[in-house]
């Protein structure tokens, strides 16, 4: 019998892909599969400030322990079934040496099979961009690796040597459009299965807004749900709070921090900034808020920040895609298509909220999830090596 292994480059941690780990390595162990995963760094900086100097030394001995450990492991696995999750961070060669050598499927985390930034957001014009679908030779001079800085030029043959594998590999996408994305790239041949993506953090209840303890004279009508990135759509977010000034906007990161993202200082005064995770403040504002944005720019697969907005909120509002997730929706009631176009979509909320007032919401969390009906991959791979 096969051994069977997942593979990734990235372990455990608050970020989205660490929070779906921490639900894949549960599922892994129980359906016989052994983790091989790096080890996620702690905050040196913080354990200097609160003067951990021995577990500040501790953690540069691990940091440096973990890239052997883990290339030994993943050295000899051979002959296996393997799950293999971010081969950007796992190391690209390594990738592919183990698609040498064994069985791979790969749940693909984002864009990286075909472009070098990972999330395939054009570097000017901050829309989609499928230039390099056709192969990495159309990049443009301003597209960098993301997110490990690699050299561009290593990135490049990676990706042609990734072509030259991807028949030997079957592909685990998160939802319809990014197995068209893959198939697009690499041929309608590819084996393809869409097996949705579970975090583990969507609870099954039921919640009465209008009775539950959170304080609601914190809330907020706009509340941006993502991280402070480009493709993430922070500008597009600071740049509607700006044109909807009567609305009240919450961010939930340092006002510093968006501003270097920008690259230029934010006044609007309708906007709160207020750093925090999903447990210390983020989860209470989307319960409360009129509107959820999640302003994903690139062709993003299931983001969990646009699962739990969708579970969470009453609702939610996205930006149109071609091959996001969030075209999935394109028929639900609970999910607002905003156009691209950042004055078009102040329009589209004046009119829809004309004052900046929201219906309220009580009603029960909706399932209107629709690709990711919660698939153990596992069970899916050993039925398929069956």
């Amino acid at each position: 019998m096969r051994k069977k292994y997942l593979i990734s480059g990235l372990g455990v941690s608050e970020g989205g892909v660490g929070r779906l780990m921490r639900n894949l390595v549960q599922q892994a162990e129980t359906d016989g599969f052994t983790s091989v995963v790096r080890r996620t760094s702690q905050p040196i900086g913080r354990m200097l400030k609160q003067k951990q100097y021995s577990s500040a030394v501790l953690e540069v001995f691990l940091r440096l322990l973990d890239p052997v450990r883990f290339f030994l492991r993943v050295q000899f696995i051979r002959d296996s079934t393997v799950v293999f999750v971010h081969p950007q961070t796992a190391g690209f060669s390594r990738f592919l040496k183990v698609v040498d050598k064994n069985n791979v499927y790969l749940y693909v985390m984002d864009n990286s099979f075909f472009c070098i930034r990972s999330y395939n957001l054009h570097p000017e014009l901050e829309i989609e961009c499928f230039r390099c679908l056709s192969g990495p030779q159309q990049v443009l001079p301003a597209c960098q690796p993301f997110p490990i800085a690699i050299k561009k030029q290593d990135n490049l043959e990676y990706l042609n040597r990734f072509a030259e594998a991807s028949s030997k590999i079957t592909f685990l996408a998160q939802n319809v459009g990014q197995a068209e994305l893959i198939k697009s790239r690499f041929g309608e041949q590819t084996r393809v299965r869409v097996v949705g993506l579970d975090t583990g953090e969507l609870e099954d209840i039921t919640l009465d807004k209008q009775s539950s303890q959170i304080d609601l004279t914190c809330s907020y009508d706009l509340v941006f749900h993502g991280a402070p990135q480009l493709a993430k759509g922070v500008r597009y977010f600071v740049e509607l709070a700006e044109m909807l000034d009567e609305f009240t906007a919450f961010i939930p990161s340092s006002k510093t921090q968006c501003e270097q993202v920008l690259q230029r200082p934010i006044t609007a005064d309708n906007i709160t900034f207020k750093e925090c995770s999903w447990e210390t403040g983020l989860k209470d504002a989307v319960l409360t808020c009129g509107l959820v944005v999640n302003p994903s720019l690139w062709s993003a697969p299931i983001e969990g920040a646009l699962q739990k907005s969708i579970y969470y909120a009453g609702c939610v509002a996205t930006v149109e895609s071609l091959y996001g997730y969030e075209r999935e929706y394109i028929n639900s009631q609970s999910v607002i298509r905003l156009p691209r176009d950042v004055r078009a979509a102040s329009d589209v909320i004046r009119k829809k909220f004309p004052g900046a007032i929201f219906p309220s919401v009580k009603h029960k969390l909706p399932k209107q999830i629709t690709v990711e009906e919660k698939i153990n991959i596992f069970k899916l791979v050993i039925n398929s090596e069956n």
